[in-house]
Parts: C-alpha cells; sequence; structure tokens
C-alpha cells in the first residue's frame, strides 16, 4: 500500500478481466447442462465431483470453459509443467500411436527401456505405473521386502496418493477419516519440518517414486526407481499393472522430459520463482492477513491468517480471495484451508505471471480492506 492509502495493482484489475477472457461472454449457462450431468453419474467426493466448472479446451498456461471464459492455470493439478498441450509433445504421441499403440505386459518395447534407461546409474532399477500412488506402493512393497520391516514414518498432512496403502502413510484426513476399520499398520506420522534444510544432508535416497508432470499433462504414467541392490522381488509380483510398459505413455514421458531439458525449463523455473517470491515478498508483506510466503521454483504459496502474531488460519477469507481471483481469469489450488498454492507451468511469459500475481496481490489487498 502506498502513503495515499491506495493499492497500486487495483487499477488494473479491468485489464486483467479483460485479458483472461476469449470473446466477451461471460454468461456461464452453457455449462450448466454439462454439470449436471457430471454431478449425475460420477461417485460424489471432496476436491473432485461434482465440478465446480467445465473445461472445453486447453493450450499453453490457458484452460476454457463451455462458455468462452478463459483462466490462467496455476493449479493444472500439478501436471502442466510444460504447459498443455505441447505441440512437440501431441505429436510425439501421434506418431507413437502410428507406430505401436500397445504392448502386453511381458513384452517389451523400445520406448519403455529408453525411457528406463535415462534413470540415474546409482537408481537403475524401475517399474513403470499409472499413477504416483500405485508408484508410492510399489515402493512401499520394495522397502518392506529389502528390510524385513514394516513401520513407516511421514508427516501429517501429506500426501503420498489416495490408495489403501499411500492413504495410510499419507497424512491428510481427506483421504483417511471415512475408512471403517483400521488403516494399514506400522504408520508413523511426525510434524512437517524443511525437510529441504535437511541436518542429515542426504543426497543418494534409496528409492524415488515420481509420476503426475512425467506424461506432459496428457497421459497419465508414474515411475518407482531404486537402487540396484534393492532388486530383490524377482520371485512375485510389486506391480504387475496392465500398462507398465505401455509405448504411447512412456513415448510421452521421453518427450516431456526431452523438452524440459532443450527449452531450459529447470532454470527458467528457478528464475522466475525467484522473481515472483520477490514480488509477492515486496507487495503484501505490510498486508496483515498474509501470512507466510514460501515456495520454490514456480510453485509457491500465500498462507492467509486473521491474525499474523498467532498465525490463526483464515480459511474464510482464503476461499473469498480465491474466488476474486477465479472471476478475474486465475484458477489455483487452496491447500490445508488457508495456503493460496500457486503453481503455473514452467514456460509460462513474465507478462502473464505478473498479470497473474497482481490478480493475487489485489485480490489479497481488497480483501484486507473489507474483512
Amino acid at each position: 500500500m502506498n502513503g495515499a492509502g491506495t493499492y497500486p495493482h487495483r487499477g488494473r484489475i479491468e485489464h486483467i478481466r479483460r485479458a483472461a477472457t476469449l470473446g466477451g461472454n461471460l454468461d456461464r449457462s452453457k455449462g450448466s447442462p454439462l454439470l449436471k450431468r457430471d454431478a449425475d453419474v460420477f461417485l460424489h467426493q471432496s476436491l473432485s465431483s461434482p465440478c465446480v466448472s467445465t473445461i472445453a479446451a486447453a493450450s499453453g498456461i490457458w484452460i476454457t470453459d463451455k462458455d468462452g471464459r478463459r483462466y490462467m492455470d496455476f493449479h493444472g493439478n500439478s501436471v502442466h509443467h510444460i504447459g498443455y498441450s505441447h505441440p512437440k509433445l501431441v505429436a510425439a504421441i501421434k506418431a507413437q500411436l502410428d507406430d505401436l499403440p500397445f504392448a502386453p505386459r511381458r513384452f517389451t518395447c523400445d520406448p519403455a527401456v529408453e525411457l528406463a534407461e535415462i534413470a540415474p546409474a546409482n537408481l537403475g532399477k524401475v517399474l513403470f505405473t499409472t499413477g504416483g500412488s500405485d508408484a508410492n506402493e510399489v515402493a512401499l512393497k520394495i522397502a518392506r521386502a529389502a528390510t524385513g520391516r514394516f513401520k513407516t514414518i511421514s508427516f501429517w498432512d501429506s500426501f503420498h496418493g489416495a490408495g489403501m496403502g499411500a492413504a495410510s502413510v499419507g497424512g491428510e484426513a481427506t483421504f483417511r477419516s471415512h475408512i471403517a476399520g483400521p488403516l494399514m499398520t506400522g504408520c508413523e506420522h511426525v510434524a512437517p519440518f524443511a525437510c529441504y534444510r535437511c541436518p542429515y544432508n542426504h543426497t543418494s535416497p534409496d528409492i524415488v517414486t515420481l509420476g503426475k508432470a512425467l506424461g506432459g499433462g496428457i497421459l497419465p504414467i508414474a515411475a518407482c526407481i531404486a537402487r540396484r541392490d534393492l532388486d530383490v522381488c524377482g520371485d512375485f509380483a510389486i506391480g504387475h499393472y496392465t500398462h507398465e510398459k505401455n509405448p504411447v505413455t512412456c513415448r510421452a514421458a521421453l518427450t516431456t522430459i526431452g523438452i524440459i531439458e532443450e527449452e531450459g525449463l529447470i532454470d527458467r523455473a528457478a528464475e522466475l520463482g525467484d522473481y515472483a517470491m520477490a514480488r509477492l515478498h515486496a507487495n503484501l508483506t505490510d498486508c496483515p492477513i498474509a501470512g507466510d510466503i514460501r515456495g520454490r521454483g514456480l510453485m509457491f504459496g500465500v498462507e492467509i491468517v486473521t491474525d499474523r502474531a498467532k498465525k490463526t488460519a483464515g480459511n474464510a477469507l482464503a476461499e473469498q480471495i480465491y474466488y476474486t481471483c477465479m472471476d478475474a481469469g486465475l484458477s489455483f489450488k487452496i491447500s490445508h484451508g488457508c495456503v493460496l498454492t500457486l503453481s503455473p507451468p514452467m514456460t509460462i511469459s513474465r507478462d502473464d505471471l505478473d498479470i497473474a500475481l497482481a490478480i493475487v496481490e489485489t485480490a489479497i489487498l481488497d480483501a484486507t480492506l473489507i474483512r
């Protein structure tokens, strides 16, 4: 806030709304029939169904609903690192479909082996799955088989997937509280801490799991990668997934990794992330409802509080800010009820990043005035 008592980005809000709108049609009635059909046929669950909006197109950082309303997508279920519909990825998938569309289990193919071979030398054994939850289940099985132990330690409020084992080691109530009877035994939980500042300075993990963006925001693929000496499960099945060597999903992953390397997206994410964090700190430091501002690369969050000194979570305020931002053309996620979680594609331009940050800053500062 400047000395005149006005907020620097409020004057841009109409420009932002125009920039985020395609066709100028804000009538959302066209999507209503599809939303009703969706609610009628899908099992209802928290954070998913019924849906709050429709989607008709996705390209780059943008998603478009059935009314022509465009949103910058700063959520993307964390799969849109290279942006939606990257032309090189789309072309590679189409070519692979023409070449070899599927490989039954126990038949290998070039894309699957090529993808497995790029794992780090100290993590030379791989199993592909269709989602991160399954990859974590595989990791748990390997760890049990290799150690003969069954207890795990993980953080409260952590998310490791929706499967029974993954939900057991995870700490989010959304994925645990509805389950009748005991979860998997031996799952211990501790308070979260800044693990990237780990005092033990661990650098060569035993097992790594990855997923989400591995398929480039188009196809589902995840991986469990382990040390070679942990290849101890040959006498029984630890994954046995129908699509564990699918040539199309493996080609998508290979191409996605290639795009990240060729376009220098890791360095770009670090540079833009540093810029975004500096800007958020500069513009929100004096805002009484902005608590902790944290992040790394192009994933950052602003904690919304009602009392800064007591760090009282401002869940209702966060929701209000979220819908204000949606109205201005920016979609993102709220974590833990009060953290505005912003995760744009690594391909975002600095100009678009500035527009999105202005939307967030304006919504937060306006919420400060009217609360």
